[in-house]
C-alpha cells in the first residue's frame, strides 16, 4: 500500500466507512486516481461524494501550481509587428 493510499483510506474511514479503496495511484504531478468499492455498488453519486471528501481535504493544503511551459524567444509575440522569418 502506498502512503497516499493509506492517507486516503484513513480520511474516508471517518467520512464514509463503507467505502473501500482498492487502489490509489498518482498520475502526473497533481492527479490521484482512485479505484473504490462499496457493498451496495459504486454509483456516480458515490464517486462524487468521495471526490468531495478529497477536495475538502485538499482545500487545507493546496497543491503547488504546475510550471508554465517555456516559450521560445523566437515566438512572434516577443516581436509584435516584426516580419516573421521562416528558416
Amino acid at each position: 500500500m502506498t502512503p497516499i493510499q493509506a492517507q486516503i483510506e484513513a480520511r474516508l474511514a471517518e467520512a464514509d466507512p463503507e467505502v473501500e479503496v482498492l487502489l490509489a495511484e498518482v498520475v502526473g504531478d497533481s492527479l490521484v486516481r482512485l479505484y473504490i468499492d462499496h457493498p451496495d455498488g459504486v454509483t456516480l453519486a458515490l464517486c462524487e461524494r468521495v471526490t468531495g471528501h478529497r477536495a475538502s481535504a485538499h482545500q487545507a493544503r493546496p497543491l503547488p501550481p504546475l510550471p508554465r511551459p517555456a516559450r521560445p524567444r523566437a515566438h512572434p509575440r516577443f516581436a509584435p509587428g516584426a516580419p516573421l522569418v521562416h528558416g
